[in-house]
């Protein structure tokens, strides 16, 4: 009876277990999000001026184990008109992958990048988050 609950659970849930997965991965998979961040930009017709994430181990590990979802940070400045560029940022928060937008700084574009047609730019300083096999603090991704 309980195998059978079980079954029954899982097949009400098995799609969409991939994308808790996507979601909250169990490594950093930085790659991948710098291409959905990417994809956000195309898809808004902006520009990237910037785009960089912190340094993430990829062997070995630290030397303290702790029980908590990971993150690594990240940072975009991107030029665009005003509406572009919110529509980006809202669009980032819609990923798959759970992130939280920490701080978005807006401005005018520089001289230079108006000639480029970029009247705004957006800074944004941001987190992604993934749990670790075992969720212990395992950087083997």
């Amino acid at each position: 009876v309980d195998l059978q609950r079980a079954q029954a659970e899982y097949a009400s849930v098995r799609d969409i277990v991939p994308l808790v997965f996507q979601a909250m991965p169990t490594e950093p998979a930085g790659a991948s999000l710098l291409m959905e961040v990417e994809v956000a930009a195309v898809k808004n017709q902006i520009i990237i001026i910037s785009l960089q994430m912190q340094p993430v181990t990829l062997l070995g590990g630290g030397a303290s184990q702790k029980e908590a979802p990971e993150k690594i940070s990240f940072t975009v400045t991107a030029g665009g008109s005003l509406g572009q560029l919110e529509s980006f940022l809202a669009s980032l928060t819609k990923l798959r992958r759970v992130i939280v937008v920490r701080e978005a700084n807006f401005s005018e574009g520089t001289p230079f990048l108006k000639k480029e047609g970029v009247a705004v730019t957006v800074g944004i300083e941001g987190e992604a988050y993934f749990i670790p096999e075992g969720g212990k603090k395992n950087r083997a991704g």
